[in-house]
This record gives structure tokens, sequence and C-alpha cells, in this order.
């Protein structure tokens, strides 16, 4: 490169000079000089004269800033070939400098320059500089070359390794990805075809560490294959074995792991016998480190602390005692000790390997994770409160840090991946030491940790919305758009698409709203924030079902907060098993004492002068009305006290609720499940003749039925017949229409064939919206059981299948059922996943009348259901059922609901006249809670 430098700087001295002949001349010389010296060997002396050079003519006005840079730029090239890298960056930026004063052309000069100034920052270890002008440099190589140039080739190659080596492995990914996809184009560049391998082992690595490990998978394969057709058993194919048996561990396919770790070893072995380069030796202890870790995953304890044993010796003998490395060997060798009761001697290499590593200022990362758990219950069991306080805030920062610095860069399925490897902290490790030594400094600490991480994925998918609100570009909801388009072809089976471009757009959305907000801001919601927030009469109660480290139940505790405590209050109340009992003997419905005792009665002390209580729910309390619970006087919790219900109580620290009547409600009731497909296009056009939905709903007068007889349902758990039109579903809509017309509220009613799955789809954030339908939740089961569940989720991905099962039933859905599917129209299920692509992020409210609407697939994040689904959506309050819903008494409740929250907005209100009202109907016919309890209010708080 150097003499190409020097070619192009004499040739700009000619053609970008004002001066006169003999400056040019002169010029030239001096250059010519400092050429003759370098090509010498006489390093110093030419930068010496070309340092000179420059300085006499660097404020010079007669000769051209073209000129200038050229010359700076040699000098950093030499500097940079001298491993003066400080000094060359140096030199680069005045050439930088001095190339915007000039014409300021893409030519090989800037390109040389942006490239010297990327190299630089990168042997000094600026590697957020070196990936910014990186990416300057990819970008005019691009432009000056082409992208299918060798030079780009090389540039990709070039900065990829700077962001894989800065950890930014996202982008780094993207590069490697361009640079095997070009390769074919320019694979002369590269005769041994070493390069490349490189790229597929960074590409590879890169996947992995984003948890996309089929990807990783397929890259490695490929990569290890490519070393065996080119018989490539070198050092090179080593890192290929061993980062694709890692990738096998990730899968739980141990057998596959460790024939690759074995094959690594003996290519090791064969290339270096005795170890003389000690790289070799490097690499053969860091693929006998994950041998050792795949037995012991493997059950084989006895087999793996042998090998560990053996490592620490090797270890102490090459002096690598002040490495990580030996720390997390003694961590491990620790563990396995510990799995085979060999306590005594497990101990005191668990408390040496966590001294080294904080000696030597090495945090603890996943790989350490079971070792610092056993070393925390070593300390809770021995009472050593002021070391398990240390670890526990150091391992919580640790964690917290992790998802802070991670998650904006990983798209949402990357995030799920990655949020299953961090999650055991929060939801087993720190509630289980808390519940067993409930002190303030550990139920803060809990507490802390049930804030940031409650609902973390569905939070920071709420919180991106929020920043393209904030944002407000076309751009932005362009690429928003062109992805939901990719995903609703992917998931529809319609068109074969590649996956990847989805995530390449959701990728360049998240890239480019980082300039707009921090979608994390949920972590930094704690205690105080939360307790500045309540006045006097409030009390805040996150519910955590915490999975036991001593055996496989769950136990669920309460972390009470009021204002004025010094740390959260921590009560035990029962364990999965307990409420599993209750479930089967006392039917959820009828809410008796038994319920009452184990949980609310628990928390008397906590509710003494209290009026409102704001809760949380998790596990099978998301299943529950506890709200409803019987109290020992013979009341109802709601009696007692205003319950609010609600996502989690971080929510108190950020908002306040809209306390107003919508300005429109858009209603979905009196539908046609037998719809024809044409009638629902004509509906869809316009062309619809069918009856008006207030002729229907006069014809439909609700009347008292029979208790005797079996009460109508809005259900579909079980069905394997088609779905059967809804009695009063006509009734309960021309009620609100007739309340909203009464309050000058703009209404849009959708129903027989209108009421669509299509029409919904094309919502857009009306100020109320409301279903009078039947709702379904399936479990996995159920999916086996029924076909056209099966083909709800068939083209889904897996993070987002549970979805599929939860649906509201619109027109033409039997259809489906009878498999009669039109494929340009849509099956009449509208899923919870259809429902997460609309845009209702102007919606204030939701009331779903339907049975189980409010329930899912409960997971770490919270329940996989059509409140999901709403809430992805941007809905901020939901009415929902939690058990069946008796079709003529939903539309007595719903109305009665919206009377009062169509006259001041308050929701909470309206839910406590609605219960009262069903109540008192009829002489108290419906005063049992399997008619007025079904129905919960989620984040309609004041």
């Amino acid at each position: 490169m150097k003499r190409i430098l020097f070619t192009a700087l004499l040739a700009t001295i000619c053609a970008a000079t004002s001066c006169g002949q003999n400056s040019i001349d002169e010029l030239r010389a001096r250059v010519g000089e400092g050429e003759m010296l370098w090509e010498d060997g006489r390093y110093e002396d030419a930068v010496t004269l070309l340092s000179a050079l420059y300085y006499d003519i660097r404020e010079r006005s007669d000769v051209l800033a073209d000129t200038k840079t050229g010359i700076a730029c040699s000098i950093g090239e030499m500097l940079y070939q001298l491993g003066r890298y400080e000094e060359a960056a140096e030199h680069y930026e005045e050439a930088f400098e001095q190339w915007k004063r000039g014409f300021c052309l893409l030519t090989e000069m800037k390109v040389a320059v942006l490239q010297g100034l990327t190299m630089c920052n990168y042997r000094e270890k600026h590697y957020e500089e070196a990936a910014e002008w990186g990416n300057r440099w990819l970008h005019d190589t691009n432009r000056l070359y082409n992208k299918f140039s060798p030079q780009y080739l090389n540039c990709l190659y070039r900065v990829g390794s700077i962001q894989f080596d800065n950890g930014n492995y996202p982008e780094a990914r993207d590069n490697f990805r361009n640079y095997v996809s070009l390769y074919q184009y320019n694979s002369e560049a590269d005769s041994t075809g070493s390069q490349l391998l490189l790229a597929y082992y960074h590409l590879g690595t890169c996947h992995r560490n984003v948890l996309d490990y089929e990807a990783a998978r397929e890259t490695l394969e490929t990569a290890d294959s490519l070393c065996y057709a080119w018989d490539e058993g070198t050092n090179l194919h080593v890192l290929i074995k061993n980062i694709l048996g890692l990738v096998y561990n990730d899968y739980g396919d141990l057998d596959a792991a460790l024939a690759c770790f074995c094959a690594a070893q003996e290519m090791i072995e064969s290339i270096d016998p005795d170890f003389d380069d000690l790289s070799n030796l490097a690499m053969f202890l860091l693929v006998s480190q994950n041998i050792a870790a795949t037995t012991a995953a493997a059950g084989e304890y006895a087999d793996a602390a042998e090998i560990y044993d053996n490592l620490v010796d090797i270890y102490e003998d090459i002096g690598y005692t002040d490495k990580p490395v030996y720390g997390r060997t003694l961590a491990n060798y620790g563990q396995c000790l510990m799995m085979m009761g060999e306590e005594e001697k497990a101990v005191p290499l668990l408390f040496a390997a966590d001294e080294q590593l904080s000696r030597i200022g090495s945090d603890a990362g996943a790989d350490d994770m079971v070792a610092k758990l056993l070393k925390m219950a070593y300390l809770l069991e021995a009472g050593d409160n002021d070391a398990l306080i240390g670890e526990c805030r150091a391992f919580s920062a640790h964690a917290a840090e992790c998802i802070k610095t991670t998650f904006p860069y990983l798209i949402e399925r990357e995030r799920a991946q990655f949020w299953n490897k961090v999650s055991e902290w929060y939801s087993m490790a720190l509630p289980a030491i808390a519940r067993l030594n409930p002190i303030p400094e550990l139920t803060r600490l809990l507490y802390d940790g049930v804030l940031q991480s409650k609902g973390i994925l569905l939070n920071s998918s709420m919180n991106i919305d929020r920043m393209l609100r904030i944002a407000n570009k076309e751009s932005l909801y362009g690429l928003q758009l062109q992805r939901q388009l990719v995903l609703d072809k992917i998931a529809s089976g319609r068109i074969a698409i590649d996956v990847l471009v989805a995530d390449e757009l959701e990728r360049r959305l998240l890239k480019e709203l980082m300039p707009y907000g921090n979608f994390m801001q949920d972590m930094e919601i704690n205690t105080d924030s939360v307790m500045s927030s309540l006045v006097d009469g409030e009390l805040a109660v996150e519910f955590v079902a915490a999975e036991n480290w001593e055996d496989d139940d769950t136990t669920y505790i309460a972390l009470t907060l009021r204002a004025g405590y010094d740390a959260p209050h921590l009560t035990v109340l029962f364990t999965q098993r307990d409420i599993n009992e209750l479930s089967a003997e006392v039917p959820m419905t009828r809410l008796d004492g038994s319920l009452y005792g184990l949980l609310w009665a628990k928390l008397e002390d906590e509710l003494d002068g209290v009026d409102r209580i704001y809760f949380a729910a998790d596990g099978s309390l998301y299943r529950i009305p506890v709200e409803y619970c019987e109290t020992p006087d013979g009341r109802r919790m709601t009696d007692r006290y205003e319950c609010c219900r609600i996502s989690s109580t971080r929510v108190l620290a950020r908002h306040g609720e809209r306390v107003a009547p919508p300005e429109s409600v858009t209603m979905y009731g009196d539908i046609d499940y037998d719809a024809a497909y044409d009638d629902i296009r004509a509906a869809l056009s316009g062309n619809y003749d069918g009856a008006d939905v207030r002729q229907t709903a006069v014809s439909s007068e609700p009347m008292i039925i029979d208790e005797a007889r079996q009460a109508a349902k809005r259900g579909g758990r079980g069905v394997t017949a088609t779905f059967q039109h809804l009695t009063y579903a006509a009734a309960e809509i021309h009620t609100i229409d007739s309340l909203c017309t009464k309050h000058g509220i703009t209404t849009m009613v959708l129903d027989s064939c209108r009421a669509s799955e299509e029409s919904a789809k094309r919502l857009s954030s009306p100020g109320a919206l409301h279903f009078a339908t039947h709702g379904i939740y399936f479990t996995p089961q159920d999916k086996e059981r029924l076909s056209f569940v099966k083909r709800l989720s068939g083209t889904t991905d897996r993070l987002n299948e549970p979805l599929t099962r939860s649906a509201l039933i619109l027109a033409g859905a039997n259809n489906a059922i009878i498999n009669e599917c039109d494929p340009t129209m849509e099956d009449g299920f509208l899923t919870a996943y259809d429902i997460s692509s609309i845009d209702l992020r102007g919606t204030d409210l939701v009331v779903l009348s339907a049975c189980e609407s409010g329930l899912g697939d409960i997971t770490a994040d919270g329940v996989f259901g059509l409140q999901r689904g709403f809430k992805q959506a941007g809905v901020r309050s939901i009415v929902m059922s939690l058990v069946s819903v008796d079709d003529y008494v939903a539309g007595i409740f719903v109305g009665a609901f919206f009377e009062s929250y169509l006259a001041d907005g308050d929701k909470q209100r309206a839910m406590a006249h609605a219960r009262d009202v069903v109540r008192r109907a009829d002489g108290g016919r419906w005063n049992k809670t399997k008619y007025w309890a079904p129905f919960v209010l989620l984040d309609g708080y004041r």
C-alpha cells in the first residue's frame, strides 16, 4: 500500500497545487526523497523529513488542501507501519481535516485516510471510535468501488472483525453475512480460503452470541464441511470444531458436542504433539474445559471433576493463576464436588474461585452462575448476611447491566432467547434467597428485580412503539409496516419468504430508533420509585411465583409496599400444590373462604388502614379473580377495598389514568359465524344488504331464562362442532350503541358479515373497542387434537405460537372448522398474534365480552393470550373474563359497565357498578360469583 500512496501523492502534487512550477518541483523532490529514505530502511529519517515538509506547508495558502491531505496520509501510513498507532492516528486526523477543506471529492486517498483512522483506533483498542470510522470507511468504499469489488470485500471483513472484537455482535454478523454472500464474486482475493473460513467462524460465533442457535449451527456446519473439503487440518478447523460443539451443547445434543470437542482435541495433538507453540496449548486447555463441562452436563460428575482437577494442576504449573480461566475452573471443579455430595472439599474451592475472580476484576458470567448460587446457598445456611447481601447485590447489578447493554441490539426473537438465559436469577434464585432470609436489604433487592423483569419482553416491545410515536417519522412507520407485511406473508404461508428479511427490517428499525429514547427505561424503576407514588391508604402488592431450588414446586410470595416503608415486606403465601388442590376441590368461580385463607388472610396486617389495593398477579393467580374472594364476614374483597389489578406495580411510577369518556366506540356483535366468503367480501366493499343491527337487536330482546336450563356460553374450549349464534349479543351492542348516542359519542357497529377478521385488521385506534362474541383459548394438547387450531399456528415462530391459540371468533369462522377455507380470505379467528399487529395505540379500553378472554399460556414473561395481543397493539386497559361467561348475564354486566363508563370515564367505578347491577338484577337471581365474577379489569387504575 505504501508504494501506491507515494505514487498517488506525487500525482496529487502535480494536479492539485496552486504554487508555481519551482514550488511543485520542490515538493515533488522532497516527497521523492522521503520515499527513497523509506525504501532504504531509514524509516525515522523518512518520517522526520515528511513531517517537516507537512508542517512547512500546513498553513500555506498557495498549497491546496488535497496536497496536504496526501502528505499527512503518507506520514500516518509510515507511523502505522512502525507500530506508532497513536501518532499515526493524529496524522490521519490531520489528513481528514485537510480533505474537508479541499474539494471533498471521494478518492482513493480519502478511503485510505478512513482506513487508517479505523485501524489506528482499533490497534489502540479504542473500539467504539474504530467502529465509527470503520462504518464510514465501509460506506465510502462501496461508493468508490462497488459492493462486488475486492476492496469492499476486504473492508467488510476488517470492519466486521472490529465490531466482533468490540462485542457488537449484531452489526458484526451483518458484515460477515454480507462477506460470505459476496465472496463468490471475489474468491480470487482469498486464494487459500482461510479468510472465508474465518468469516464463517466469526459469523457462526455472532449468531450464537445473539442466541440464534439454528443459524449458528447451519453456518458452522458449513464451515466444518469446507475445512474437510479443503483438507484444512489447521488451528482454524480446531476453532470451528470447538464453537460448533458449544452450539450443539446449546441444543442439548451432548453426544454431538463431545464428538466435536474430542475431534478438536485430536487435531491439536496431531498438529503440535509436544505443545511447542503455547497457543496450541491454550486451545487444548480450552477444548478440555468444554469436554469437562459437557461431561458434567451429562451427569458424569466424577469424570468431569477428574478433568477439572487436572486442569487446575496445569494452570498452576504454567503460571495461569492470575487468569479468569483458573478461577472458573476452580468454580466448576467445586460445583462437580458439590453434586457428588463432597461439600467439605467443594466449599473451599468455591470461595477460592470467587476470591480470585473478584481480585482480578472478572465479572461473573453465565458460566459461573451455578457456582455463585451454591456459594450463596452456603452463606445463607451459615447466616453470613453481610456476605450474602454483597453477593446478591453484585450479581443483580451484573444481570441488570447485561440486560441494559444487550437488549437494545437484539430483535424480538433474540430478546426472548437472551431472557431465557438470565431469567432464572429473577424467577428462582433471588426469590428463594429472600424468602428464606427476608431481611430488608434482600426484600428490596428482590422487589427491584421484580420491577425490572416482570413482563420485560412485552414492555420492551411496548416501549419501542412509544419511541415510534415520539419519533413520528414516516420512514420509521414505513419500516414497521414493511416488517409487518413480511410477517403476515410468512404466517399465512401464501408466499415463500425468508424470515431474515423481517429480521433485517426490525434491526434497521431498532437502529434508527436509538436517538429517540431507551426502550429499556423500565430498568430505572425501583422500590423508591413505586413508594413515592403511593399515598396513605394505598397498598401495592407484587405476587411472585418463585420456583423452588430445593424441589420441583413453586412457592407464591407477596411483596407489599406502602408509603413510608423502609423496604418491601415479604409474606410467604402457598405453594403450587396448595393452589392446585384447592382448584380441584373448590371451583374458582365460587371464590369462597378457602382461597381467602391461602392468600389475603396472610396479608391482613398489611391491609390495616388500606382503602385501595394495587396488585399484580403471577403464575396461577393470572387465572383467578382473587379480587372477588369472600372475606370472613361474608363480604367480598371488592366490597371492602378498591382492588386494582395491574400488569406490574412498576406502572404506578410512570402512569396516571386519563379519566374521561372515549370519543368513539367500535362494537363487534351479533356475528354470523356461518357467513359465506362472498357475503364477507360484499360487506367489506359496502355492498352487503343484510339487516340493520338495531332491527336484529330489537328482535332479540332478552328474557328471563330458566336457570335449570343449560345457559348459553360465550366460549369455544374443546369445540368439536361449529360456533353457535349468540342470542343476546345483539341486544348487548344495541344497548351500548344507545348509551353512546345519549352521550354524543361516535359509534361504529360491525355485525353479521361486517364483523369480519378483515375489518378488525383495518381498525385504527378507536377510543374504546367492544367484542361480544365467542372467545377461545386452546392448550398445546388441544392444538394436536383439532386440525383447525393446528393450522392457526402452523407457520408462526415458536415465540409467538402461544398467541395463535387464543382468539376471538368473527364472521365466517365456521368455514375454517369444516375445512372450506378460501386462501384469499381470513379464517375468522382473530388470534392474539393477529391483534398484536393492529394499530390500537390510541385505544383507551377494550372490553372482551367472551369466555376466558383473559387466559393463555403462562410464562415467565406473563400470559401469552388475548390480553398480551391487545397490550402489544397499544391498548391501555382491558376488561376480560377469566372463566366462562353466560350469554344473557354478560349483556347485563356490559350494559351496566358502559352506562357508568360513558358518563365519566372511570373504569374502576364502572366495574363496581356493573357487579352491583348483576347481583341485584331480577331479584338477585344472578347473585352468584359464576355470573358476576368472570370479568376483571386490567390496568384501569386511577
